[in-house]
């Protein structure tokens, strides 16, 4: 009797040490898929971007507070300009026009400040203002920063907007509404040192 209710117990007790070790790794991987997908945003959200005042007084700003570079960037821009065609009969307008601040590498620690001055030419579909370009006068405003495609030091591609930083699939976003026109960025931003470089966005 005492050997049955001795390998009961055994049973019993044995049971239990497998469930709670069941629990235990179940722990542990769940620890390691967190700690795996951590460290594969690690650089992406120390990559950012925000536009600062208003009217034909602002910058936008592309940072990167890793101590890696980023390979490559591409930030979509909407302001509205005022715009002299090229045409001498046609009179300035002010339309809505999409500006893609794009570089190729974006260094360690570092600030791309972009200002209206680098806003440059505009060009406009054939059957619209102008069959060529047009020249921006002023900047009357900017509309705000839409998002940004970069890609990580992994060559991991990623998208962020103002709520949520998400891989990327690399297919280029629709075209905007027929008011939208693409104007060229004439000169390079200015470069600044990041603050707080290697913290987290």
């Amino acid at each position: 009797m005492l050997t049955v209710i001795g390998g009961v117990g055994g049973l019993v007790f044995t049971g239990i040490a497998t469930y709670y070790g069941a629990l235990v790794s179940a722990d542990q991987l769940e620890q390691s898929r967190e700690d795996s997908a951590k460290e594969s945003r690690a650089q992406a959200v120390t990559f950012s971007y925000w536009d600062e005042g208003r009217k034909d007084d602002w910058t936008v700003h592309v940072q990167n507070r890793s101590p890696d570079p980023v390979p490559w960037a591409l930030v979509t821009i909407y302001v509205a300009v005022e715009v002299q065609p090229s045409s001498p009969d046609r009179k300035a307008v002010v339309q809505l026009v999409q500006y893609e601040l794009e570089t190729t590498r974006l260094a360690p620690c570092t600030t791309l400040v972009y200002s209206p001055k680098q806003l440059g030419r505009v060009i406009f579909k054939k059957e619209d203002l102008d069959e060529g370009g047009a020249v921006v006068r002023k900047v009357v405003r900017v509309a705000g920063v839409h998002y940004a495609v970069f890609v990580d030091r992994d060559g991991k591609r990623w998208r962020r907007t103002d709520q949520a930083l998400k891989p990327w699939n690399g297919v280029p976003e629709k075209a905007g509404p027929a008011l939208f026109w693409v104007g060229q960025v004439n000169d390079e931003p200015k470069v600044q040192q990041a603050a707080a470089c290697g913290g987290k966005g």
